[in-house]
């Protein structure tokens, strides 16, 4: 009895996979040239129906280029040649680099818009990729996808070697301390974390840090950085400005190596606490031997300087009257005392 219930299953399987392979239906395009950064690969299809895969066409080409090498840290471009032999609405192409870690965070793959094709048509399409810095040195496969609205699809697939820059340094992380905003006046640490990504090792790395809109900057080196390993430099001390206005600014980082010929960049924003530097005009031009400039509010205003003035010259005006006053009525009266004594 089991083995009548199992020769049945068997048989229902085998009905329904053979049902799936044939439905699958062919997207009337080939693939038939495909161009990675600028190396052009022959394709000779080679295709079967997998029927583990949704009865996808997989083609297994035999292309002019065993492997492909490519540099990590970089993006590439990629270029297929199509040739339609029927008329399809729809198709759509697809690149993309299987067998990364993190290719749901990093751009591994593209794909173009749709589009239709006519019968004995050549297309070109273009997409492009991101090779992570990330990346493992290691072997991946190059997968190129064309399909249609139905989920018809033909796959091909290249493989891809990745591997390391000779030279090339990778800031992980950089450190302030204090980390939530430091106070004008005070110091600033900086630590940059730096890993190598390239294939040599690194001698003599200088970090730099500075924050061009406070005219400040400091520099570490770190003394060697082997291939695939990563560290920090001794600590940076910076001085903030007293006058340095609150606020957030950006710091440049610049790690430099390879006899200081390659630089690796990153910005990370400062917050800077604490009041506006206040020192009187008065004190600082005296300081640094210069003459005080009045206040412009202890300055009389040009209508009360006139006033001023016109009270003064009629204040004078009226002295001199009242002494020419009393001179002459001193000289009036010394007239008369004269004429008196003469009679």
């Amino acid at each position: 009895m089991k083995s009548k219930l199992c020769f049945a299953l068997l048989l229902l399987v085998g009905i329904a996979l053979a049902a799936g392979i044939a439905c699958a239906e062919d997207v009337p395009v080939n693939l038939t040239k495909v161009y990675v950064d600028g190396i052009g690969i022959d394709v000779e299809e080679s295709c079967t129906i997998d029927a583990d895969e949704d009865n996808t066409l997989v083609c297994r080409q035999e292309n002019s280029i065993e492997l492909l090498d490519m540099e990590k840290g970089r993006d590439i471009e990629v270029s297929v040649k199509l040739e339609a032999y029927e008329d399809k609405d729809d198709v759509q192409v697809e690149a993309s680099i299987k067998g990364y870690e993190y290719d749901d965070q990093d751009k591994t793959s593209d794909e173009t818009h749709v589009f239709d094709v006519e019968e004995n048509t050549t297309y070109w399409k273009n997409l492009e990729l991101e090779i992570p810095d990330k990346m493992e040195n290691d072997n991946y496969k190059l997968w190129i996808a064309v399909k249609d609205r139905d989920d018809n699809l033909k796959l091909y697939y290249f493989d891809l070697q990745v591997s390391p820059e000779r030279h090339l340094l990778q800031i992980k992380d950089v450190v302030f301390s204090p980390q939530n905003g430091v106070r004008a006046g005070s110091q600033l640490q900086a630590s940059v974390r730096v890993k190598n990504i390239g294939a040599k090792d690194e001698e003599s790395v200088k970090v730099s840090v500075s924050v061009p809109e406070l005219n400040i900057s400091g520099s570490a080196y770190i003394d060697m950085i082997e291939a695939g390993e990563t560290e920090s430099n001794e600590e940076i001390w910076i001085r903030i400005p007293e006058c340095a206005e609150e606020g957030f600014y950006e710091a440049e980082i610049k790690v430099s190596y390879d006899e200081l010929y390659e630089e690796t960049p990153a910005v990370k924003t400062l917050g800077v606490t604490g009041d506006i530097c206040k020192v009187e005009a008065e004190e600082e031009l005296m300081e640094y031997g210069g003459v005080p400039i009045q206040n412009p509010a202890d300055e009389p205003e040009a209508g009360s300087e006139g006033e001023e003035k016109l009270r003064n010259v009629l204040e004078i005006a009226l002295v001199a009257l009242i002494v020419a006053l009393a001179v002459t009525g001193i000289a009036v009266g010394f007239m008369h005392y004269k004429k008196n004594e003469e009679f």
